[in-house]
This record gives structure tokens, sequence and C-alpha cells, in this order.
């Protein structure tokens, strides 16, 4: 029996209808589903208000993190006025990528119906979401840490991290900069070109990654492929293929 139609039950007639809320899909610029806004407000609030704090108290350090993530030739201005692994500037945007990438994460599970509907809207699924996040990327950085030590590349991996580290505060400012068009309008071709963007950043944030790899010639390439295979592609491969098997793509 399809959703929306009726069937009738031998006896006396009785009239049976079937219904299925269902969410739509946002291809093709379709609307996406409205979220509690209440504490979605509140997590883009924070993100603005750490973003205008930085912004204003370090104005001249926030362009050079977001200008060094597109021209590499910048990169060693960065430590000239300090190290921007244990600065607060760097702190503050880390947190709105964190807060902003999971909200991202949320919405997309959210819009493409990916999320049962008890869980849709749902804060605490968003906390846990913001949590694996966090873990996520303290396990690569451990990982990196590791691969260090064993093959002797401690300069390598500095730039390496310090590579993830530009491209994360640059998609953190981003994305917080797009969310609220995606959510407040509702329009899923926001979402889409959102998504597009993002994964084009990412790539460009592999290969960065690979070129930089590949100047150390006592990194042994085949480690370097499988290292980008396992922390850096295989996780997105992951989720393209369970939304795409979600979606029926």
């Amino acid at each position: 029996m399809l959703p929306g139609f009726t069937e009738v039950l031998p006896g006396p007639v009785q009239t049976v209808t079937h219904s299925v809320a269902a969410r739509p899909l946002a291809f093709g610029g379709n609307k996406i589903n409205a979220a509690d806004y209440d504490w979605v407000t509140l997590v883009l609030l924070t993100g603005f208000l750490m973003l205008a704090y930085v912004k204003y108290n370090f104005p001249k350090r926030m362009a050079q993190l977001i200008k060094a993530c597109f021209v590499p030739r910048t990169v060693s201005q960065l430590f000239r006025d300090g190290n921007p692994f244990n600065e607060q500037a760097t702190l503050l945007l880390g947190m709105v990528f964190f807060l902003t990438s999971s909200l991202t994460i949320f919405v997309v599970l959210n819009t493409y119906g990916l999320l049962p509907n008890e869980l849709a809207d749902n804060l605490y699924l968003y906390a846990g979401i913001f949590g694996i996040n966090v873990v996520y990327w303290l396990l690569k950085m451990l990982a990196n840490r590791l691969l260090a030590h064993i093959f002797k590349t401690y300069e390598l991996t500095g730039s390496y991290l310090l590579n993830s580290l530009l491209f994360n505060l640059s998609l953190g400012v981003f994305l917080l900069l797009a969310l609220p068009l995606v959510i407040y309008t509702g329009v899923g071709l926001l979402l889409n070109l959102t998504i597009a963007a993002s994964i084009v950043l990412l790539i460009y944030k592999i290969l960065r990654g690979i070129q930089l790899g590949l100047t150390v010639t006592r990194f042994p390439p085949f480690y370097l492929i499988l290292y980008i295979c396992t922390l850096e592609a295989a996780p997105l491969l992951v989720m393209a293929k369970y939304f795409m098997i979600q979606t029926g793509l």
C-alpha cells in the first residue's frame, strides 16, 4: 500500500489512511527541513561571537592565518609573530571550526533524511557529532606524531599539521558565514553549494599535503599514499558511500 492511499477492508466498510512524514531531499533546490532554531541559533551566535572577538583583538593574525591557507609562501610569516599552534586566536577559530563543521554534518544528515524522525532536530545528537569530531581530529594528530617518530620526519609533520590547521580554520569561517543562509532560507541548493565548496577545499588540502610529503625524499612514497588513503581520503569516502546508499544514488 503506497503512502497516502486508502485500502478497503472486508465486512463493514473501513477506510484506513497510511501517511508517512517524509523529509524531502535537498537536490535541485528543494526546501530543507526547519531545525529547532533555538539551539541552532545559539550555536551560530557562539561562533559569531568568537569570530568577532578574534577579528577585533587579533585582526592582523586572523588575516595571516586565512591568507596562509591559500598562499603557501606566506606560511613562514606566521612564526615571526609567535607559534600559531598555541595562540588564543587559533584556539577560538578552532572552536568555530568544530561548532560549524559538526552543525554542517547534522544539517546534511537531517536534510537528506538520513536520521530517524525521533533524532531529527536533536541537540543531543549534535553534541554527539561534536564530540566525535573532536576525538577524530585528536586521534588524527596523534597518528601524525606517531608517524613522525617512526620515520623521523618531525619537520614534515609540523608542516603537515600546520597545513591542516590553516585549512580547518578557513573552512570553519566559511561554514559560519554559509550556514545561516542554508538554515534560515531553507533552500536546498545553498546547502548543495556549501557542500561542494567544502569538498573542493578538502581536496585542495589533501593535494597540499601530498606536495609537502613529496618534498621530503626520505619519506617513503608508499607510506605517504597509505597515510593519505587511511586518514584523509578514507573517512570522506566512507561518508560519501553511506550518503549514496541512504539516498539511493
